[in-house]
């Protein structure tokens, strides 16, 4: 079936930016030296993929665009299809989580040894992904739980047996059940 479009036609999201009102200047995430900021614009549009061999409108969708003040024209340009009710700071920081996911990658390769598998079984390649998984979620609830300084090096923290600077003790279970959002006893996690 091929869809009438009538005198409806596409539009470039370029022009669409620069044409734009009401830029917002949004913290992205936070750098060394403070908060990375830069202009955004975000609005629902339909892509329209598909438009000249006549296929019906995709569904809606946001148009993220980001314009730093020291550039001519705007430099990036995201399709989210996230919910309507999302605000401009939350696409944002979804959009330029990125750092954040490569970072998590390179910590699981490097030092979590995730590409240190040489076997040749799935069962045995899924679970060594697990542990790795495991392991990375452990350090990431310990830092949340203000342990900073979770691997590199040799930490004087009490109750800490190892360089990794990860506190042992019945308070751990409880510390990852609460970050968890459960309310879980130490004596129901052994």
């Amino acid at each position: 079936m091929v869809y009438h479009y009538g005198d409806q036609r596409p539009l470039a999201v370029r022009p669409v930016a620069e044409k734009a009102r009401g830029w917002k200047q949004v913290g992205c995430r936070e750098g060394t030296k403070g908060w990375l900021k830069s202009r955004f614009y975000a609005c629902r549009v339909q892509p329209s993929h598909g438009f000249n061999v006549g296929q019906p409108p995709h569904k809606e969708v946001w148009l993220l665009v980001e314009w730093p003040r020291t550039e001519k024209e705007p430099t990036k340009y995201f399709l989210c299809g996230l919910p309507a009710h999302y605000t401009l700071r939350r696409l944002v920081r979804i959009a330029k989580s990125r750092w954040h996911i490569e970072q998590d990658y390179q910590q699981l390769k490097e030092e979590l040894g995730l590409d240190h598998y040489k076997g040749r079984s799935w069962a045995g390649w899924h679970h060594h992904v697990t542990l790795v998984m495991l392991a990375h979620a452990f350090l990431t609830l310990g830092e949340a739980a203000g342990q900073k300084k979770l691997l590199g090096g040799p930490c004087h923290r009490p109750g800490v047996r190892s360089n990794a600077c990860c506190p042992v003790g019945p308070d751990i279970p409880r510390i990852v059940a609460v970050k968890l959002g459960k309310a879980i006893d130490h004596h129901n996690l052994t």
